[in-house]
């Protein structure tokens, strides 16, 4: 009852007291050859009581890493929107904590482009850990508090034993469970809001409920006796007997014979024991002396304080929920526009008939290590080289993914068959004759090869198929896609 009380105060204060306070990201790119001009905004804002939003100040520190960035001045006013701009090729600035490319190849035919950055930590590792160190010391202090309590029962090496291993793996289940909605239920609701927050939010709960009703925890089908009981005066302690007598199956303790000493005084008085589990991870020596070694130690990826602060709540706070956040609702904005003159191949943006790919994300701060999958944002898109083809085929042969195609197969050419590929392109006019040229042509040294593939088809590489198939005139040719290995250099 104490830690469900505790996981819905939780929610509650982490939607009440997200506040007005914002901070907000735009990066707008074109692309310019083998570069993009990239212009990065960023702003910190507050709300009125009148809803109507003004500047607040920027971090400066964060400001002055940007500027540093874009070789500009620091602006002398925070509380302002700062803008910056530059030009970059390759690999991307980073400038708000994250990591990209662009990549820009060029063909006769025409260039293939492609982008991709990511936004948000990575090191999902970590994040991890510190929620496996987090559960076993959970466990460690829930075993060290029943041990001060009923450490000189006879039956309990056996309790603890029990809590050793079987509740340590099915805690560690359970907050994987936890951990993996964190880091993956966005991808189960298109659009995000608060009622698909609380739809995935209920998916957790019952795959949780049925993780533990099938680990033999309680008994779904004394649910009745639950609810029937928990009617009655003294309704929580009989719900809590009938969860003790399930708990005591658990671990082996048969029906017939008394409650293990923890799940007897569970039965009796859950609020004392509580206050009894409470009072150890505040003041005991014990937990002192845990939290010295732990600190202490080199491996130590979950920090705990001696404030006077439940220790245990902690622990759970660091293994179940560290920031449960499923949309990222307790983020920065993120928007991002590149400006491209085609449909892209592929892309996770929105793109519209403008030219225009957008992004809308909203991202952590640099501090969350892996708390949620880092947004990564791509496009790829190809242009063709209009005037080249329409010389030497009468009509574009090659664009958007049969373009990135040929753009692949003409990088994978040896120098010397690239050179003479290139030499018989500029050879081509259009003209009726111009398929059976393309069809007789073959790489020198490719002959025997060449030979073989035309046995198994008219069209012996992709490429070349692609675009005869683009000048075939013949609207119901079967597309044949044979590759011969080694064909082309």
């Amino acid at each position: 009852m104490t830690a469900l009380r505790f996981v819905c105060f939780a929610f509650l204060f982490i939607s009440f007291f997200t506040g007005c306070k914002s901070t907000h990201y735009e990066i707008e790119m074109r692309p310019d050859g083998d570069a993009l001009q990239r212009k990065a905004s960023m702003w910190s804002e507050d709300s009125d009581d009148k809803g109507e939003p003004y500047f607040i100040e920027f971090a400066e520190e964060e400001l002055e890493a940007v500027a540093g960035i874009y070789g500009a001045k620091v602006p002398s006013e925070l509380a302002a929107r700062h803008e910056f701009e530059g030009r970059f090729s390759g690999e991307l600035p980073g400038e708000f904590g994250s990591s990209g490319w662009y990549v820009h190849g060029e063909t006769s035919m025409g260039s293939l482009f492609a982008y991709f950055e990511r936004f948000g930590d990575d090191r999902i590792a970590i994040d991890l850990r510190s929620r496996e160190v987090a559960t076993h010391r959970t466990v460690d202090l829930l075993i060290a508090w029943l041990e001060s309590e009923f450490g000189e029962d006879p039956d309990f090496p056996k309790f603890r034993d029990f809590m050793d291993t079987v509740v340590r793996e099915d805690l560690w289940n359970i907050v994987l469970y936890s951990w993996g909605y964190d880091l993956f239920g966005y991808a189960m609701e298109p659009q995000p809001s608060k009622r698909a927050e609380d739809r995935i939010l209920m998916d957790l709960a019952i795959r949780n409920f049925g993780y533990l009703a099938e680990h033999d925890y309680f008994d779904p089908l004394q649910i009745p006796q639950y609810v029937s009981a928990s009617g009655e005066s003294g309704g929580d302690q009989a719900v809590l007997t009938l969860i003790a007598r399930s708990l005591a199956a658990k671990a082996g303790v048969p029906a017939d014979e008394p409650l293990p000493a923890p799940l007897a005084a569970m039965a009796d008085d859950f609020d004392e024991l509580m206050y009894s589990l409470d009072e150890f991870s505040r003041e005991s020596d014990t937990v002192r002396q845990m939290l010295e070694e732990w600190n202490s130690s080199g491996d130590n990826p979950v920090e705990l304080e001696d404030s006077g602060d439940s220790v245990l709540e902690q622990l759970i706070t660091a293994a179940v929920m560290p920031e449960f956040d499923l949309f990222g609702t307790g983020g920065d904005s993120l928007r991002v526009t590149l400006h491209v003159p085609v449909e892209p191949i592929a892309s996770n943006g929105q793109w519209d008939a403008q030219g225009t790919l957008r992004w809308s994300r909203v991202i952590k701060g640099r501090a969350d290590v892996g708390e949620n999958l880092p947004d990564m944002l791509y496009a790829t898109w190809s242009e063709p080289a209009t005037s080249f083809q329409l010389e030497h085929f009468g009509q574009v042969v090659l664009q958007h993914d049969n373009l990135a195609d040929y753009w692949f197969w003409r990088t994978e050419l040896s120098s010397a068959h690239a050179d003479e590929w290139d030499a018989f392109v500029t050879t081509l006019t259009p003209g009726p004759g111009l398929r059976t040229t393309l069809l007789q042509y073959c790489m020198t040294g490719d002959e025997e090869q060449c030979a073989k593939a035309r046995e198994m088809d008219d069209s012996y590489y992709d490429i070349v198929d692609a675009i005869i198939r683009r000048l075939d005139s013949e609207p119901d040719r079967p597309e044949k896609r044979h590759r011969t290995s080694g064909m082309i250099g």
